[in-house]
């Protein structure tokens, strides 16, 4: 054949290709063809998006309490594949509903999930984050009023006492601080000296109780907790700071993670793994 008939072979086969009519694609299958030039083209459509229905279930949900998460894995959870896992330091229980099986034949594409993500309380946030930060009186005073619903109840302090507490130093704003003792009672005695045009006036005391505890809970869903609250004060020249060191929260945070786990495996009879799932 010679150079012309070639080239006119190549604008026939075009031609012919260019007013092929449409056709009709099956979703789910692949089509592949060779296109002028030796390069291959391909129309992949066996995505989910292609089908009416998806083929599996798939995706991430995320819930905030033990009742959602158990009602959600009664609904999606299948014997045998479903599983459950708990990362205690992130406060997060991972259910992969459409995990493996038992057998080397069992496996599944654990694209399925269901996430209880814990959320820490308002009262447990603001408890800890001011935990061991020395405050002016003024505003420790402040801070106690704004929070003194947060004390349990039967414990050692009243909230009315908290309160107590910090009409005192509210009502003691212009004055030095000049010790601090702790009474056989356990309380500490902060003495002080009243400024008045620039000399000492009257003196005074301020008792504040050693510790007191707080009834608040790390999150939704576990168990009451009583945590202990240590009073902490600072005298510099006769500047007073005060705060208070809670009793572990870490750990506290842990164990209330262990509580709701215990809950999840109730609920949704099964076994909580530590650890997270396979991606």
């Amino acid at each position: 054949m010679t150079a012309e008939h070639d080239n006119a072979a190549e604008v026939v086969r075009d031609l012919s290709l260019a007013s092929t009519d449409p056709s009709k694609l099956e979703p789910g299958k692949i089509y592949a063809w060779l296109a002028p030039g030796g390069l291959v083209h391909q129309i992949d459509l066996t995505d989910d998006r292609y089908l009416e229905f998806p083929r599996r279930k798939r995706g991430t949900v995320t819930v905030r309490n033990v009742a959602s998460f158990a009602h959600y894995y009664a609904k999606h959870s299948v014997e045998g594949f479903s599983e459950v896992f708990a990362d205690l330091d992130r406060g997060t229980f991972t259910a992969v509903l459409d995990g493996h099986g038992g057998d080397s034949e069992s496996v599944n594409w654990q694209e399925h999930r269901l996430v209880l993500q814990l959320e820490e309380t308002l009262p447990w946030q603001t408890w800890v984050k001011n935990d061991r930060r020395m405050m002016p009186q003024q505003e420790f005073a402040e801070f106690l009023e704004d929070n003194a619903r947060d004390v349990a109840p039967n414990g050692r302090v009243t909230a009315a006492d908290l309160l107590e507490v910090a009409q005192h130093f509210q009502a003691h704003t212009k004055v030095n601080f000049t010790q601090g003792q702790r009474l056989a009672t356990g309380q500490t005695q902060l003495t002080y000296v009243e400024e008045i045009e620039a000399k000492a006036g009257s003196r005074g005391t301020v008792e504040i109780p050693a510790e007191f505890d707080l009834g608040i809970l790390p999150y939704e869903d576990c168990e009451p907790k009583i945590m202990a609250a240590r009073f902490r004060y600072r005298l510099n020249g006769g500047e007073l700071r005060l705060g208070y060191f809670l009793a572990d929260p870490a750990r506290a945070a842990r164990e209330a993670c262990e509580q709701i786990g215990r809950k999840v495996a109730e609920a949704c009879t099964v076994t909580v793994m530590h650890g997270q799932p396979a991606r």
